[in-house]
């Protein structure tokens, strides 16, 4: 009798919000009919489900109109989800601000059962749930699994968790200290994080090209001619193969970094210089309209413009509207991005996805294959490295 009381409570409360219903200083809303249950019967409506750590309570179930396949409707418990029901103008349920989220059965703890396993090559933190439909084949790992995309959070690489590397012995003013955290390499590609304490060195003849992100900080690189070039926070930096100069850190920097060890020898004129991109030169008015997405939902629009391009690397900004999208399969190249502004999911050809968010640090390597579902409008600086 108590089963059968709680199935006619969820059908009672299904149809509820299936009707009109109001919101506290608002209009009518139509919410989109939810199912009792999952197909497979294992899910119902008010069931009490744990969400990449966090506690819920089921509140619809059913097809949506942001992606394909069957999926649920969690109410957390605490704000640790992306939306208050309502996803891209549709309302499926109600919450608080930023205690709804959208999963696949697989993707939520039941009756005590273990939440889904994870990869090896899962990014750092764990993954999260995100709108997604069919993915591209794609070219497997060494181990025969596919690639998955790599994200560092800003807490991941927060100076707390770079190791010391001590004081740096070439230095000629100051005593600076420098610290570093490896994030991932792939072929001649490398990323990680730095910083420095205030503090002077030489830098001759640089045997790889160096592009980063100031997090924090501020100082001058100058050329072998005597150019100087002033960066502080929010600078996006480049340092070619072969540039000479000097550092002289001001107030301590903090950076993200890509490196790419490239056999080919850029020009003079290539390397001669140290590229220091301001905010304003990447800021969105700077971005060039690209067209329309070919996308399966939404109708995202990409901005883009190139910073700085030699050899191998190249570098610039990207921005993108709301929809969703398939990537390059199998792609040809290394992707590296910090993101400025802005809420995506990727998700990986097995389906494993994660929110992306600004401060995030990113890495699509050569050969992965996965999608994009920007659910607000996102904003990037970028390195591409060809190898």
């Amino acid at each position: 009798l108590e089963g059968a009381a709680s199935a006619a409570a969820a059908s009672t409360r299904a149809a509820g919000l299936a009707r009109v219903a109001r919101r506290a200083g608002g209009g009518e809303v139509d919410y989109l009919p939810s199912q009792s249950k999952t197909a497979d019967g294992s899910i119902s409506l008010e069931q009490p489900v744990v969400w990449n750590g966090t506690k819920g309570t089921v509140r619809w179930i059913g097809n949506v109109k942001f992606a394909g396949g069957e999926w649920i409707g969690v109410e957390l418990a605490q704000p640790q989800g992306m939306h208050n029901g309502t996803v891209l103008g549709v309302p499926y349920f109600q919450t608080s601000p930023k205690c709804g989220t959208f999963a696949t059965a697989a993707q939520l703890q039941v009756n005590g059962s273990p939440p889904p396993a994870a990869s090896a090559s899962s990014p750092p933190a764990a993954a999260t749930t995100a709108p997604a439909s069919t993915l591209p084949t794609s070219a497997s790992g060494a181990s025969g699994a596919p690639l998955a995309f790599i994200c560092a959070t800003s807490a991941h690489v927060s100076s707390d968790q770079l190791i010391s590397k001590g004081p740096r012995t070439d230095a000629d003013k100051g005593t600076p200290h420098a610290a570093s955290l490896p994030i991932y390499k792939q072929g001649p590609a490398s990323f990680g994080a730095w910083s420095c304490t205030e503090g002077g060195f030489p830098v001759p003849g640089r045997k790889t090209t160096e592009i980063f992100y100031i997090l924090e900080g501020e100082g001058f690189l100058t050329d072998a001619d005597g150019t100087p070039h002033c960066f502080r926070e929010g600078d996006f930096v480049v340092l070619p193969k072969g540039w000479s100069g000097r550092w002289d850190i001001l107030k301590p920097i903090h950076k993200v970094w890509a490196v790419n060890d490239h056999a080919a020898v850029l020009t003079p004129e290539e390397s001669r210089r140290a590229i220091v991109n301001t905010p304003q030169s990447f800021e969105m008015s700077q971005l060039k309209l690209k067209g329309p997405r070919n996308a399966d939902w939404g109708e995202p629009e990409d901005y883009s413009k190139g910073l700085w391009k030699a050899g191998p690397t190249n570098v610039g900004s990207w921005a993108c509207t709301e929809g969703g999208f398939l990537g390059s399969p199998n792609r040809p190249t290394t992707e590296w991005f910090y993101v400025l502004e802005g809420v995506c999911f990727l998700t990986n050809l097995d389906g494993s996805s994660r929110r992306i968010a600004a401060g995030d640090t990113v890495i699509l390597p050569k050969g992965w294959s996965g999608r994009w579902d920007v659910i607000e409008p996102i904003r990037k600086v970028w390195v591409v490295i060809s190898h």
